[in-house]
């Protein structure tokens, strides 16, 4: 594990050092890297294209990046006849056979800014909901299975309580996600979250807790390399609470339960 480690760090920071082959084939793409190499599932490469200029000069452009999906053992003597490991694009140009496949790979860390709109809010609550996510791409678990956290924000208002004043609604929770390729540089991304929000002090938002879960369906599109546009639609429940005491023998109890669609744009 040590030495696998270090050997990562080493690949990262010296070109020479970063495994490569050509493209084997491209239905589906393949390549005859494997176990000997340190591929594992999910790495990702990065393929190049060759391209000869009109005055001769030779230059290398960016076709695409791709994963790796089922990885061969070719640790053995080697014979010429060891199938290749296969591999699917997430990015980038059709690629061609004997184009150069380079080590290229990433962290797996995302981090996601997106916009919704609440189709049918609450009255204490605004129609608008803000986000952010941190993702973590399960490389071994396939293709884009991601796991990480979220902070979800709005707009609460004080009408309920004339102690509490308009306040910001903060939600934060776990989720997970699949994606599912579409072409290229496109995918179906779906996810389920839970939520849970918190607040002592009702001088500063009328709530004192609250819990939730959301479902949603995404389009990913890619925008370059390392970026993406991602509209959203889903459906949210929200239940918020509000449970204290407003003088030694009067509890004040009140629940406003959320449930609308979302329709939500964002980048990656």
């Amino acid at each position: 594990q040590l030495y696998a480690s270090h050997l990562f760090e080493s690949q990262r920071a010296v070109d020479d050092f970063k495994p490569r082959a050509p493209v084997f084939s491209t239905s589906p793409i393949a390549s005859k890297l494997g176990k000997k190499e340190g591929l594992t599932k999910g790495q990702r490469y990065a393929v190049k294209e060759n391209v000869l200029s009109p005055s001769g000069d030779v230059s290398t452009k960016h076709r695409g990046y791709v994963r790796a999906k089922n990885v061969v053992d070719n640790s053995g003597v080697a014979s010429g006849m060891t199938e290749p490991s296969t591999f699917y694009q997430i990015q980038g140009k059709s690629i061609d056979q004997g184009m150069l496949m380079l080590w290229d790979d990433d962290y797996g860390v995302s981090i996601r800014v997106l916009g919704h709109v609440k189709t049918t809010p609450s009255i204490d609550r605004s129609a608008w909901l803000g986000e952010i996510q941190l993702a973590y791409l399960i490389k071994p678990a396939g293709r884009s299975v991601k796991a990480g956290v979220t902070i979800q924000f709005d707009q609460t208002y004080g009408d309920v309580f004339p102690s509490s004043p308009d306040a910001p609604g903060i939600y934060a929770g776990v989720f997970a996600s699949k994606g599912f390729g579409l072409g290229l540089n496109a995918e179906l991304e779906f996810s389920a979250s839970g939520l849970y929000a918190t607040n002592d002090d009702v001088t500063v938002a009328w709530y004192t807790e609250g819990f939730g879960a959301e479902a949603r369906a995404g389009l990913n599109m890619n925008l370059g390399k390392s970026m993406q546009l991602n509209v959203t639609a889903g459906f949210r429940s929200m239940a918020l609470s509000s449970d204290f005491y407003i003088d030694p023998v009067t509890l004040l109890e009140y629940i406003d339960l959320e449930a609308t669609p979302t329709l939500g744009f964002g980048l990656t």
